[in-house]
């Protein structure tokens, strides 16, 4: 469970950042009051969408269940089931034929009836066209099908030599591809209906204005902190009586909670229940309260690879280019305020990531090559099928027909098969990505932050 939120003021757009054990009720900036089922209601939709991004739909669902609890019929929560159960990350993707392509058409129609069951009359319409677009993909897919045989009989037919047989197959493909464009449309028409259907979208908070007019403050009761805002880097003040710090320059409050009883430890502990994002937080705390920690940076890397240790890299591990990428920038953000002696380390992760990313790649690579092979292994089946159809043994002019694997197609196709096969061999350099874990957590061992995580 999240022991952290974020609050965007809908008045006057200033952020909070408070632990949820500390209740704060009015904006520390405007003075407007808190509506903590909202607060509570757009955390749960920021966390989910988050991970969406993050293709951990397992964690997006059980956000948007929980919304579903609360506000049965939640068009958002109801949207996001459906989004999970597609492995979309946005509603955009419901107007990708691609993306829908990739699902089961039937298992999709299932599910939208489903959600459309547990939607308020208002949102019905919506889920009705989303599943009026499931069934047009459906259709399309089934066309594609029948113009990828009806090319397969063409190619026969030619082979045959059979004049009249291209003529009645060609005018079927045509009806075909007719057919596929007038489906291709009634998507696309489908689709920007689905647009007018979506429930309009709320303003969003209005920007932050350092210079508007602020509630009325106690002016006994503020002092400077010493603690640089996360965002800007401007000086925090703290404000006694709300128990908060909080930055004029850029508009956002923390909650005292925030910095006491040593965020380090609180974000080890949110690392432990799974909470990474949580955990990254609170190393951002950390390094507010002193900007040479160097067990909070290594927190944030490991916090972006979303593991508890380093070792948990080792492949069959696989790193997506996001991950890659967030990883190398936390490393990067130590590498700017750490020391010269620590460079090494942090580079080293910076390399990790690199040989992680690279590895993923060239297993990305062995599963299309696999795939390759299957399809040419199935391609070059009907060939042969095709070419020892005819009984008589003769082409087309009388003469004896070579034997098929004599054929500029029986070659080329095993030819492919086999470079296929050459690149599914390719295991990809764990070697390279192990030496580097090994050297990595030997350093962690000499620095002894194995044992300060264990604490």
């Amino acid at each position: 469970m999240r022991e952290l939120i974020s609050y965007t003021c809908t008045k006057c757009g200033a952020a909070l950042n408070v632990e949820v054990a500390q209740k704060i009720y009015e904006c520390p900036f405007c003075g407007a009051d808190f509506d903590f089922t909202e607060l509570h209601h757009n955390e749960l939709v920021k966390d989910a969408s988050e991970s969406l991004k993050r293709f951990e739909f397992a964690t997006a669902r059980e956000n948007y269940e929980a919304i579903l609890e609360s506000e049965p019929g939640n068009f958002e929560g109801l949207c996001g089931l459906i989004l999970c159960r597609a492995r979309f990350i946005s509603p955009e993707s419901f107007k990708d034929l691609k993306k829908w392509a990739r699902c089961d058409a039937s298992d999709m129609i299932s599910a939208i009836d489903d959600v459309a069951g547990m939607a308020g009359g208002q949102d019905a319409p919506y889920f009705s066209k989303l599943s009026e677009i499931v069934d047009i993909t459906r259709q399309i897919a089934s066309v594609d099908e029948e113009i990828e045989e009806h090319s397969r009989k063409i190619k026969d037919v030619v082979n045959n030599n059979s004049i009249r047989g291209d003529v009645i197959i060609s005018g079927n493909s045509k009806t075909l591809t007719k057919r596929k464009d007038e489906l291709t449309a009634d998507f696309e028409r489908a689709c920007t209906e689905l647009d007018a259907l979506a429930p309009a979208k709320e303003a969003p908070a209005p920007n932050y204005d350092p210079h508007m007019t602020l509630k009325k403050r106690n002016p006994g009761s503020i002092e400077k902190s010493g603690i640089n805002c996360a965002k800007c880097a401007g000086s925090l003040e703290y404000d006694r009586e709300q128990n908060i710090y909080r930055c004029d320059h850029c508009g956002v409050a923390y909650g005292s909670s925030l910095f006491t009883d040593d965020p380090v430890k609180k974000a080890f502990k949110a690392m432990r229940n799974g909470e990474f994002s949580e955990a990254d937080q609170h190393f951002t705390f950390a390094l507010m309260l002193d900007s040479m920690n160097v067990i909070a940076y290594r927190g944030r890397v490991l916090c972006a690879a979303k593991v508890m240790s380093f070792d948990a890299l080792k492949p069959p591990y696989i790193m997506s280019k996001f991950v890659a990428k967030s990883v190398r920038e936390c490393a990067n953000e130590a590498l700017r305020n750490l020391p010269v002696p620590l460079h090494t380390y942090f580079a080293s992760l910076k390399s990790l990531a690199d040989a992680c990313e690279d590895y993923a790649l060239q297993q990305l690579e062995r599963s299309a090559a696999a795939k390759k092979a299957e399809e040419m292994g199935v391609a070059l089946e009907h060939f042969i099928k095709v070419y020892n159809a005819d009984t008589d043994g003769k082409d087309q002019y009388g003469n004896g027909k070579p034997p098929v694997t004599s054929t500029y197609e029986y070659r080329s196709m095993k030819d492919q098969i086999t470079m296929a096969n050459v690149k599914m061999k390719v295991s990809g350099d764990t070697g390279k990505i192990n030496d580097i874990i090994s050297k990595v957590i030997a350093s962690e061992n000499e620095m002894g932050f194995a044992q300060l995580q264990q604490e």
